[in-house]
């Protein structure tokens, strides 16, 4: 293994045409501009690292393609808009490689300086609302084994992008301070999504504009013929800070018939004003386990609860702090067991499951998942029993809601005559 100095993007390059298995490209602090790397391939992962920590490396843009055995750590890639600069332009793309690693460091970029007015009515094919932030911070295309940990990933259209992916890691980031979503997938498998913290989500013209989720994943069918299998969503914080109250977890198909396989939705919490915390399509082998979900804003009916739709089947939801959980039975039925969840409530101090603000807010100051959903069982009017929840659970069965195939519900308790609509 050797180690490379390098003050330069001209150096880096040439460093890397010679760079054999296991060595460090050490760099000193400074602007690189914007670098592709091709067809760079590594049996052992060349490590290119900021020579000071405390002084990170900066690129404009980083472009991997076609390329394997790279391990970026602790480097900057600042994007500062350009006329050319659009919406799915990216910070960091990664594209047809393998065994890629981005680690540490930051991810940004700012405002659109082409694009439409924000008092525009529509987009036009940049997609961009000029004040407003743009490009994707990290953009994962038809690669396999990448992963995105420890990055601060922030002021960008979308967070981090994956299409046509597997063994895809996103973990231990935080990404916040986004025009729509933290985290979009689509056509992937193996893919894990584990201890992020997602916040801040400023969509433009919400409703008639821009749609934000924190994690929404979805089938393809230009892209797949089966169902996208292995997806692990666990211990991520999504809290709606001072933006919108996004989408939570979305896991759709959209009536493809390809759907999901082998998904676990495990120890999250979510903290938001949207009715639609969870919600699974066409979804199988699954498990939705351990989540919390509280209500940050909006009317009771915002609550977030989790829905499980569109013929899902063999997913098993449990032990589960929410608003709701439910089977839709609209189009497709769907016949997840449900079970053993604490149905909790903000808007009645009277009524069983009630958490005050209180809890709200000493739940947002946890730095992890681990012990949310303790501490809420520990202080809330009420502890889960299973019994009472299949009595609460038939009658939410067949409630239907606008939006979601249920009816339009923020909280409801255990005892099905407290159901605040």
């Amino acid at each position: 293994m050797t180690t490379f100095d390098v003050s330069s993007a001209a150096e880096l390059q040439s460093i890397l045409a010679s760079a054999k298995a296991g060595d460090v490209i050490s760099l000193s602090a400074g602007d690189y501009g914007d670098v592709t790397i091709k067809g760079k391939n590594f049996a052992q992962d060349v490590t290119i690292t900021s020579a000071d920590p405390a002084h990170e490396a900066s690129f404009h843009s980083l472009n991997v393609q076609s390329s394997s055995g790279l391990d970026f750590s602790g480097v900057t890639v600042n994007l500062v808009p350009t006329a050319s600069t659009v919406s799915f332009s990216a910070a960091v793309k990664i594209a047809n490689s393998s065994d890629i690693t981005f680690s540490g460091g930051h991810v940004n970029s700012g405002a659109a300086i082409t694009g439409v007015a924000a008092t525009a009515t529509k987009l036009d094919g940049t997609g961009n609302v000029i004040g407003m932030d743009t490009a994707r911070g990290v953009d994962i295309e038809g690669s396999s084994n990448v992963t995105v940990k420890g990055v601060e990933i922030d002021h960008l259209y979308k967070g981090v992008t994956i299409g046509s992916s597997t063994g895809v890691t996103v973990s231990d980031n935080n990404i916040h301070d986004v025009r729509t979503s933290t985290i979009d997938a689509a056509a992937d498998n193996n893919l894990v999504i584990d201890g992020n913290t997602m916040s801040n989500s400023h969509p433009w013209n919400t409703g008639n504009g821009d749609h934000a989720d924190f994690i929404h994943i979805w089938t393809d069918p230009s892209l797949q013929t089966g169902a996208s299998n292995n997806i692990q969503i666990t211990n991520n914080t999504m809290s709606q800070g001072d933006g919108v109250a996004p989408l939570g977890i979305y896991l759709d198909d959209n009536a493809h018939g390809l759907g999901f396989t082998n998904v676990t939705i495990q120890g999250n919490v979510i903290l938001n004003g949207a009715g639609q915390g969870v919600r699974l399509e066409n979804t199988s082998q699954a498990v939705v386990d351990n989540n919390t979900l509280l209500q940050t804003s909006g009317t009771p009916k915002n609550a977030p609860g989790i829905i499980v739709a569109d013929g899902s089947h063999d997913v098993d939801v449990s032990g589960n702090v929410t608003s709701y959980a439910s089977n839709s039975l609209t189009g497709v039925l769907a016949t997840a067991n449900i079970h053993d969840n604490t149905i909790v409530q903000a808007a009645d101090p009277t009524a069983a499951g009630y958490y005050s603000s209180a809890v709200l807010n000493q739940v947002e100051t946890l730095t992890s998942t681990t012990g949310a959903e303790q501490y809420v069982l520990a202080n809330v009017g009420v502890q889960p029993i299973a019994a009472a929840f299949v009595m609460v659970q038939g009658d939410v069965n067949g409630a239907g809601m606008d939006d979601f195939g249920i009816k339009p519900m923020a909280v409801f308790s255990l005892h099905p005559s407290e159901f605040i609509f």
